[in-house]
């Protein structure tokens, strides 16, 4: 086992066990209650080829049952302890995790580690599970603008596994079987794939015990596929027709990772020009024109590359004037100067929102998670700020020259049939 290391000011630590397993820690003495994750380093982009939605589909039949425990005894076991026990899959990890009080910490890792790492994954649970995916699909399916987002994705990243959907098609998820569940899991859920993560009163020493104990992983002996970057792709423009009410659009435009220099620029720059009631979309397409009540951009960023949205939905009449205003609103940052005062509070709302999450125990677990697994390095939240507080007139125009221009954007409609 590899020391322990003190990240942050006796706070933060981070041991590595002897089968390669990371524990990562976020002491916190005066807590009642804790958030204990377990992350793998595995996700939509891993998917194996042509079977979009295998991560996340691992992800729901993990909690059917284990070796030990039936999917009802999971469900009655964690909740007689007054546990809320959940989880999720991005394109680049599953988390897997528990928020309980720190009284049951050991029964519920005990029971975490065993679900995780011994899923039965039996046939009959897993054509059950497809049925309820499936429904799943076709909720996003419904929602329009839930669904732009998939096609700008599939535009940004072709045909990379980035380009599908988390949960897959219809298509995909009615392919998976017993045998390719256990052999993605076999592949993936390895120790050096694995991080064991806490915040709250739980001493550091004791994660690692449990963690011996009850994640007797071999070492790796075969290797772990590596992930591959997606090519660039010339921008396309496609129009999808549904029963629907309005026209949504959906401006994208593929951008570098969460490891680049202008990540903290095109933070501030999102904040800036789509995010929040004060920002240039909202008040100029929704506020002085009056022509849509949903608009918005945001960013998605990944390790090696990243995508920047800009959403707005509007009546059918409207769309070529919506179309007009968005494109107009986009050469604007690029031609005109952004003012101190757009940039001051653009820097204090990222700021706010960085604090506000680390009020959450469950957000606290997934900024140290994303520190190991995305950017490669530790950054508290005081790190954070002070990169945003770096963020300048000079640095938002160089991505603002780099990216915002008449040129180079993905364009999905949906409009009704």
């Amino acid at each position: 086992m590899k020391s322990v290391k003190t990240l942050n000011e006796n706070k933060y630590f981070k041991t590595t066990l002897d089968n390669g397993v990371r524990i990562l820690s976020e002491y916190l003495p005066d807590s009642e209650s804790y958030a204990l994750g377990i992350c793998v380093k595995v996700g939509a982009r891993d998917d194996f080829n042509g079977v979009a939605g295998m991560a996340h589909f691992l992800e729901h039949i993990i909690f059917k049952g284990s070796k030990k425990l039936s999917a009802r005894k999971i469900a009655t076991s964690f909740e007689s302890l007054g546990a809320y026990t959940n989880a999720f899959t991005t394109q680049e990890n599953i988390l897997f995790y528990v928020r309980a009080l720190n009284s049951h910490f050991n029964k519920t890792f005990a029971m975490l580690s065993d679900i995780v790492m011994n899923p039965e994954m039996r046939s009959k649970d897993i054509e059950k599970e497809k049925s309820v995916i499936i429904e799943e699909i076709k909720s996003y399916e419904d929602d329009p603008e839930e669904q732009i987002f998939d096609f700008a994705d599939n535009l940004l990243f072709g045909t990379h596994p980035l380009g599908n959907p988390i949960v897959g098609t219809v298509d995909s998820v009615s392919k998976i079987s017993s045998e390719l569940l256990k052999n993605f899991h076999q592949t993936y859920f390895q120790p050096q794939n694995i991080i064991v993560v806490v915040s709250g009163a739980i001493p550091h020493h004791q994660l690692i015990n449990l963690a011996k104990k009850y994640l007797k992983l071999p070492s790796l002996n075969f290797h772990i596929p590596e992930r591959s970057t997606p090519e660039i792709i010339s921008n396309k423009e496609i129009i999808v027709q549904r029963q629907i009410q309005q026209t949504h659009l959906l401006f994208a435009k593929r951008i570098e990772g969460i490891k680049s220099p202008e990540r903290y620029p095109m933070s501030v720059l999102n904040v800036l020009f789509g995010d929040g009631m004060s920002s240039r979309l909202y008040q100029n397409i929704r506020e002085k024109s009056g022509l849509a009540y949903s608009v918005y951009s945001s960013l998605q960023l990944f390790e090696d590359c990243g995508g920047f949205y800009i959403y707005s939905a509007t009546d059918n009449r409207n769309e070529k004037r919506l179309k007009q205003s968005l494109m107009k609103e986009i050469l604007n940052i690029r031609n005109n100067q952004i003012k101190d005062s757009e940039l001051r509070r653009a820097k204090e709302q990222l700021k706010a929102s960085v604090i506000m999450e680390m009020e959450s125990k469950s957000s606290r677990i997934q900024s140290l998670v994303k520190n190991e697994f995305q950017l490669g390095y530790y950054e508290d939240s005081l790190a954070t700020i002070k990169e945003i507080d770096a963020v300048n007139l000079d640095s938002l125009k160089f991505v603002a020259d780099k990216y915002f221009n008449d040129n180079d954007w993905n364009l999905v409609t949906i409009k009704p049939d």
